[in-house]
């Protein structure tokens, strides 16, 4: 059975979820199917560990880089996709440069961003365009949780529920030694990890956290990208600027800022899945999460959870988690255990079945 997988996540993304995933399903996939990835160039750090993916050329930036990048490997795929040598076509994302009409085509549904917060993306995003697209055109739709697949039949009701697969995701982190927690950080802190913009919610959740910061002297530390002007705004506002730190981490350096964390908060209010909590799970740290979403299905009782759009009750459990160190312990514990269920082995049979139902009913 080959798989061939586009470069569409390798093209928009230098990191992240989606890439990450196809990523796995390429390098982890211990033998259950073969993979070939089209396109021709990539920046993304998943796309450096992939054969066929390689760096531009040109180093430098220039006005239509990305453009020209985009086209060429849109070429690219198009161009695999026609020669037809593989069993099933699974782009990595919804624009789907051609649809085969001699092998069957499979679409993952990550999450419904665009769909419940249309208002947050400019007019020209033709994300939910291409993805009612894809989805008509899909022999079979694999949804990485339960509440995706509750999701996909609610904006998308012409969707078949027969042709829906869910299967969960893994992570590729084991458990490991502790090792010390990076950039120099001394002081108990919380970590707050990834995108911050719009349905992420981290002004709501930094303004419930500030006095929290203040009182027991924590910091707060992000990850990603720098503070924008109004984060940093904010963050003044609230009193917690001086007490706030992000940093650009690689893997090793996330894994040890998770090890180190006096907690893990997720206050997101639209999830498909949230893989930052397995990566807390594996690390042995206790997780707050949003009540919202997909968060209770995939966390269970291994988390503590809390209302992401009412202050007092982000405040409550940020508070019973910082006075608590017996809860900590047990969230800890219980995280630990729940990692658990969810395995690279389970991912990857499970998508390997997918592949076999949708070749065999084509």
């Amino acid at each position: 059975m080959k798989v061939l997988y586009d470069s569409q996540a390798f093209s928009m993304q230098s990191f992240g979820g989606v890439s990450r995933y196809y990523n796995k399903l390429c390098r982890y996939n211990g033998g259950a199917f073969e993979t070939a990835v089209s396109g021709v160039f990539s920046q993304n750090i998943y796309a450096q560990k992939l054969s066929g993916l390689k760096p531009f050329p040109i180093k430098k930036n220039f006005k239509g880089k990305s453009r020209l990048v985009c086209a060429i490997n849109s070429f690219a795929d198009a161009a695999a996709v026609r020669r037809q040598d593989y069993d099933v076509y699974h782009p990595s994302y919804y624009f789907v440069p051609a649809v085969p009409k001699e092998r069957p085509l499979v679409i993952t549904v990550h999450d419904f961003i665009h769909e419940a917060d249309p208002e947050s993306f400019p007019p020209s995003d033709k994300t939910a365009w291409a993805k009612e697209r894809s989805l008509k055109a899909a022999s079979r739709i694999i949804a990485i949780s339960e509440n995706t697949k509750k999701d996909l039949l609610k904006y998308y009701p012409f969707v078949d529920e027969s042709r829906v697969d869910v299967v969960l995701h893994a992570i590729e982190w084991e458990r490991r030694a502790k090792k010390p927690a990076p950039f120099g950080i001394k002081k108990p802190y919380v970590l707050f990890t990834g995108g911050r913009a719009g349905y992420k919610n981290f002004i709501p959740f930094a303004k419930a956290l500030a006095p929290l910061l203040v009182q027991n002297d924590l910091l707060l530390v992000c990850t990603g990208s720098p503070f924008s002007p109004q984060e940093i705004a904010a963050l003044q506002s609230f009193g917690a600027a001086d007490r706030t730190l992000v940093f650009y981490s690689d893997e090793d350096d996330l894994r040890s800022l998770y090890e180190n964390a006096l907690f893990f908060v997720f206050p997101s209010l639209l999830e498909g899945f949230g893989l930052p909590i397995l990566e807390a799970f594996v690390s042995g740290c206790p997780a707050l999460l949003s009540n919202a979403s997909c968060f209770p299905e995939i966390a269970g009782e291994a988390a503590l959870f809390f209302d992401p759009k009412s202050q007092d009750s982000m405040r409550e459990a940020f508070s019973k988690a910082v006075q608590s160190q017996s809860l900590r312990a047990d969230l800890a514990r219980k995280g630990s255990e729940r990692f658990d269920k969810f395995t690279m082995k389970g991912m990857m049979e499970g998508t390997a079945a997918v592949y076999q139902r949708a070749a065999a009913a084509f």
